[in-house]
């Protein structure tokens, strides 16, 4: 099985498509679907001169994938000061590449391996109305988890 939260459901997708004989089922976890469901941030922290952001933009940019409210972990934010600029950017574009060449059904549907999709229905990354999407693709469970 693999199993992908985020922008790492990109790479279970890819990886069944690339080798199926090693994947025997797929769970995604708030993994957007397609770009027409990405929420853009009202500003970006994205700045290479600036780099890397002060612990308060790290927090804004990383509380997006969060419901409202929720204190980002300090691990998080360690783990994200440590990124380069380079490994940010590199990563943001490489997804944004990957869902505008095919939305995420499409390729899961051509896969035909077993699906499980957990969501939150707080998402701020993504519009959580989109998880609906994915019931396109045959045999798919999809379950929405509220308050997160």
């Amino acid at each position: 099985m693999a199993v992908g939260h985020s922008s790492g459901g990109y790479a279970a997708t890819a990886l069944a498509e690339q080798r199926c004989d090693l994947v025997t089922a797929l769970s995604l976890i708030n993994t957007g679907l397609s770009m027409d469901a990405f929420i853009a941030p009202e500003t970006t922290v994205l700045d290479p001169a600036r780099w890397p952001p002060s612990d308060e933009r790290i927090r804004y940019f990383a509380s997006m994938g969060f419901r409202e409210g929720y204190d980002v972990p300090s691990e998080l934010v360690e783990e994200l000061r440590g990124m380069t600029y380079q490994a940010v950017t590199a990563a943001a574009r490489a997804a944004g590449a990957y869902l505008s060449q095919r939305a995420l059904p499409a390729r899961l549907t051509a896969v035909g391996k077993p699906l499980q999709v957990i969501f939150g229905d707080q998402d701020r990354r993504w519009r959580p109305s989109s998880v609906a999407d994915y019931r396109a693709v045959p045999g798919a469970r999809v379950e929405v988890l509220t308050g997160a």
